[in-house]
């Protein structure tokens, strides 16, 4: 007698269908919680990228899953769109030399301020000996200091925030 069950490939294949179908389903893996935070940022922001190659600073014109692009880059003379993919990038900083120049003028004006006063306390000097100098050397030290801050401050832009790392 034959069996009613049909052919064992057919039912193997009727059986595995809605698993596939399940898998073809899945949505495409998520983007790295590093780079979701690239591709919240709005188009425009001035960024520093540095990738296996080399390093750049550029406006953020798009980002997606895989890539970025930043827009034309002027000082290199580029007028083209640069677009950089995720794998080849490292690191990517986001450029804030306005706050870092403020920040450093400020450390600095302080420590300007408070050198000054110490030089011209109440001690036994034939220079500072009447204190009449107090002020204007300490304005004089919280400016010179302030000055040297704010171009620390523009150098090095200690202010910038890393808002990606390569794994």
């Amino acid at each position: 007698m034959e069996s009613t069950d049909g052919d064992p490939q057919i039912s193997f294949i009727l059986w595995l269908l809605p698993a596939l179908h399940a898998v073809a389903q899945q949505p495409a893996p998520l983007p790295s919680p590093g780079w979701q935070r690239v591709m919240a940022l709005p188009s425009g922001t001035r960024i520093a990228v540095k990738t296996k190659s080399h390093s750049l600073n550029c406006n953020l014109k798009a980002v997606d899953a895989e890539a970025l692009t930043c827009g034309p880059h002027a000082a290199l003379g580029d007028p083209k769109d640069v677009v950089l993919q995720q794998a080849d990038i490292k690191l990517i900083k986001i450029k804030r030399r306005a706050r870092s120049v403020l920040i450093d003028t400020g450390i600095g004006a302080a420590s300007g301020a408070i050198l000054g006063l110490a030089l011209t306390a109440n001690q036994p000097s034939v220079f500072f000996n009447s204190n009449d100098w107090r002020g204007t050397i300490t304005a004089g030290a919280a400016i010179g200091l302030g000055g040297i801050g704010a171009i620390v401050g523009a150098v090095t832009d200690s202010a910038s925030s890393t808002i990606y790392k390569a794994p």
